[in-house]
């Protein structure tokens, strides 16, 4: 079977499937990385490629994991379909790199086994606004994917994923009792007399 996360792997059945060589592939990466300004790894360069030119990895390699928990959670893990609701939605920022401008909105995510962070960029961010998507909302992420980011596992979108609202938030914050607070806990409300 073949593993999307293994990129040796991943080239190879590229490569047999669509009669692209190894090194034009490369080339092609190379092109995709550039045009998402650096942030796609070689993977999920490979992975849109591939889609591009009719493969559909997401069937021929795993089988999409519904409704995993944030504690089962691994770094290379793909077609994830996850519910959870959205804890805190962070002020979109403006970056720049290599010349070229976008936004960036961060969301920490949370369900019954942990928290989670979310990093929605420019088109992604219009979305979530379209939808009115809020604090405390409840979301089906569908087929997203799971890096690490300064050996911090984050969840990501990538081709093809989706955040459907299922249960509207209020916006408010939620209380929670201090007794209650565990270790890793991100965006934290505290309220002290």
């Amino acid at each position: 079977m073949l593993d999307i996360n293994n990129f040796d792997s991943l080239i190879k059945f590229v490569s047999e499937k669509t009669s692209k060589s190894h090194e034009a592939l490369l080339e092609m990466i190379s092109i995709k990385k550039q045009k998402y300004e650096g942030l796609l790894t070689e993977n999920a360069a490979l992975f849109m490629i591939g889609k591009e030119l009719g493969l559909d990895l997401s069937l021929e390699s795993n089988t999409k994991t519904d409704n995993i928990k944030i504690k089962d959670l691994k770094s290379g893990q793909a077609n994830l379909n996850l519910q959870l609701k959205i804890k805190e939605i962070m002020q979109p920022k403006t970056y720049e790199k290599n010349g070229k401008k976008g936004n960036l909105c961060n969301l920490i995510l949370s369900d019954e086994t942990g928290e989670i962070r979310l990093t929605l960029w420019n088109q992604d961010i219009l979305k979530l606004e379209a939808k009115n998507i809020e604090k405390n909302s409840l979301v089906k992420i569908k087929n997203a994917f799971v890096s690490s980011y300064q050996d911090i596992k984050q969840l990501n979108l990538g081709y093809g994923s989706e955040i459907i609202l299922l249960e509207k938030g209020n916006g408010n914050s939620l209380i929670t009792d201090y007794s209650n607070l565990q270790d890793g806990m991100q965006s934290v409300d505290l309220i002290g007399k």
